[in-house]
């Protein structure tokens, strides 16, 4: 018999607009808190409404759903599905993964044994990207527990980075610190920031945002070459699309192959709460 498998993810990962409608994936909004106002991402706002509380410097932070919200959720897909995988951002980075864990305690037995939950060690298009493969795997093999084994390659084999206009917002988020080392004089310092094993660490420092963009243009076509080139590369941005448009096409001037691979989303709340309007980030996933 074959089972239906249900796809869920936080409102963490970010896809190009329609795509996880086509796909069929579930998401999960997660909260996004402007002056003390609590919001549900994606449904009472947006990532542009974001972008400009943020441009107007007010105070804006995430937190993750509740356990009562995840298993309310749950249950709902439980109905519908025979198996659920669950794609949670890095837990290094937020509390989404726990409290979905813990949303299990409350799941009826029945929908609980259902439910796989996946710690992605990533976020944004680095978690989407991971997602994307998920749904192809499961139209190819429909397999939970083969998909599971498989999509621990992928997402050992993953590349995010980013970079930030302006040092303020790490700094106002307390992630200033992760990159001391490379910061020095923070006058017009552009840090690369990866993502390794889920945690963020400093790739890089560069003065002037042209050679931070350059970094990680470079490091990508480093990865798209060891990897075969046919991966996936997304690119995403707050406030930032022309800058993001222009990565695009230096990549595909340097290589044609990637003219199909290539594609310039918005980025969400969960990166640009910390690293503020400008931030440009990159992923990529080895398929």
């Amino acid at each position: 018999m074959i089972e239906k498998i249900g796809i869920v993810t936080d409102s963490t990962a970010d896809f190009p607009e329609g795509m996880a409608e086509e796909l069929e994936i579930n998401i999960i909004p997660i909260h996004i808190v402007i002056d003390g106002d609590d919001y549900l991402h994606g449904v009472t706002i947006s990532n542009q409404d974001v972008v400009e509380c943020l441009n107007e410097d007010r105070d804006v932070k995430t937190a993750p759903p509740f356990p009562g919200e995840y298993s309310d959720f749950y249950e709902k897909m439980a109905g519908k599905y025979d198996r659920i995988l669950s794609f949670h951002v890095s837990s290094d980075l937020s509390d989404c993964y726990k409290s979905a864990n813990n949303s299990m305690r409350i799941l009826s037995d029945k929908a609980a044994e259902k439910i796989t939950l996946i710690d992605t060690r990533n976020v944004s298009v680095g978690q989407a990207l991971i997602i994307k493969k998920a749904v192809e795997m499961k139209k190819e093999y429909n397999a939970p527990d083969f998909m599971k084994k498989h999509l621990e390659s992928l997402i050992n084999n993953s590349m995010l980075l980013f970079t930030v206009e302006n040092l303020y917002w790490l700094k106002r988020a307390g992630k200033l610190n992760i990159f001391s080392s490379l910061m020095g004089n923070l006058l017009n310092v552009k840090p690369v920031i990866g993502l390794k094993n889920g945690k963020l660490v400093p790739m890089g420092k560069h003065k002037g945002r042209e050679p931070a963009v350059e970094e990680m243009v470079k490091l990508a076509l480093e990865e798209y070459v060891k990897f075969g080139l046919r991966q996936d590369i997304w690119i995403a941005h707050a406030d930032a699309l022309e800058e993001a448009v222009r990565m695009q096409e230096t990549m595909i001037g340097i290589s044609s192959d990637m003219s199909s691979n290539i594609r310039v989303i918005q980025i969400g709340p969960t990166i640009a709460a910390h690293t503020g309007p400008g931030c440009l980030c990159l992923g990529m996933v080895n398929s």
